[in-house]
């Protein structure tokens, strides 16, 4: 069977018009895209690399020139900058304002920041996360043993590329060296590891061995202060004392030069002169240390020429305490020991020969 469909008369005529305005179309698609093609500041190649400013492009993204904005839905729009241009010569990514976080939200790398802050820089110090807690002691012995250091540190600005900063990182400075430290504190120092090749030393840790050090140091000038304080006020009372009745010499000493007896004139003239001879080279030394609350030593020199020696120590009523007999010849000493003696002032004498070679005060304090 045939079938014949009877056309319009304009049907040709609109048909013509459709396809004429078709390529219109079609040619105005072709040159957009070729002029986009041209001027485009997108664009994806065939490998899939995208290029944003930049044409063709290198790596997966490349991004030249101006600035990435991004805003969270109803707020306000903020800046991320990477910027080369700057006195370093390197990339540098920042935020304007503080809202620029990288990494995950679970593990972003702005915590990882924080964590550095609190940690080391702002170190946490709450008492509920320390175990061991226990007091520092001989502090200050052992920062007597630590050597401030005045120093320079060598130029590597070139090797790190900051060479404008070459004048701060050269500039004189002062520390400790870490090798030096490490035998004293340990506990400072860090050693050479895989993240740092080189010593490190936490000087924020210094801080509380310093504190400790100064009031171990306060607590012995207290006490020297109240040691002198005490010693100035038994010295006023001794010297009160000695201004009212101590000019007396002790009592029951024997006579500066003693009787002869002997009926030879020419005898009695050697042993008077052997006598004299003694006497004179005979000496009598202060005691040390003076005054004192333990023991202290008193010191004299006995001539080879004398025949007795005696060493008496009179209480400040003349009354006779105790009496030492010296058999050695020369330099000799005899130690006083403070608990044998109620404290106060005391006299000791030097006879030679049964004669006074000399008096001198000591003072007893408990």
């Amino acid at each position: 069977m045939i079938c014949i469909v009877s056309l319009p008369p304009n049907f040709i005529t609109i048909y013509n018009i459709k396809i004429k305005a078709m390529k219109k179309v079609f040619i105005l698609v072709a040159l957009f895209t070729i002029t986009a093609a041209a001027t485009a500041q997108l664009r994806v190649n065939n490998s899939g690399k995208v290029g944003i400013g930049i044409n063709p492009s290198t790596y997966k993204l490349d991004l030249k020139g101006g600035t990435v904005r991004f805003a969270v839905y109803g707020q306000d729009w903020d800046d991320i900058i990477l910027n080369v241009n700057n006195q370093w010569g390197t990339p540098q990514l920042y935020c304007p304002t503080e809202n620029f976080t990288l990494g995950t939200s679970i593990y972003p790398v702005s915590g990882t920041f924080r964590h550095i802050y609190y940690y080391y820089l702002h170190n946490l110090s709450d008492a509920k996360l320390k175990t061991n807690i226990r007091t520092l002691s001989h502090s200050l012995e052992k920062i007597m043993q630590v050597n401030g250091k005045s120093y320079n540190y060598i130029d590597n600005s070139k090797e790190m590329k900051i060479e404008p900063l070459k004048e701060k990182i050269t500039q004189p400075t002062f520390g400790f060296i870490a090798q030096e430290l490490i035998e004293v504190f340990p506990e400072l120092v860090n050693e050479p590891d895989a993240f740092c090749e080189y010593h490190t030393i936490n000087y924020i840790g210094m801080i509380p061995v310093l504190v400790e050090a100064i009031k171990e140091q306060q607590g012995q000038i207290e006490h020297l202060q109240q040691t002198v304080s005490d010693q100035m006020y038994e010295i006023t009372f001794l010297r009160e004392t000695i201004e009212k009745c101590c000019q007396e010499s002790p009592k029951n000493l024997p006579p500066q030069q003693p009787p002869t007896t002997d009926e030879n004139p020419l005898k009695n003239t050697s042993a008077s002169e052997n006598n004299s001879q003694a006497i004179a080279a005979a000496k009598l030394f202060q005691n040390i240390p003076n005054p004192f609350s333990m023991n202290t030593e008193i010191r004299f020199e006995i001539p080879e020429n004398s025949n007795t020696a005696k060493l008496l120590i009179h209480d400040m009523q003349g009354a006779e305490i105790k009496s030492y007999t010296i058999t050695a010849k020369g330099i000799g000493s005899i130690i006083i020991q403070g608990h044998e003696l109620p404290a106060g002032m005391y006299m000791y004498t030097l006879l030679v020969n049964n004669t006074i070679i000399d008096t001198k005060k000591m003072i007893l304090t408990k």
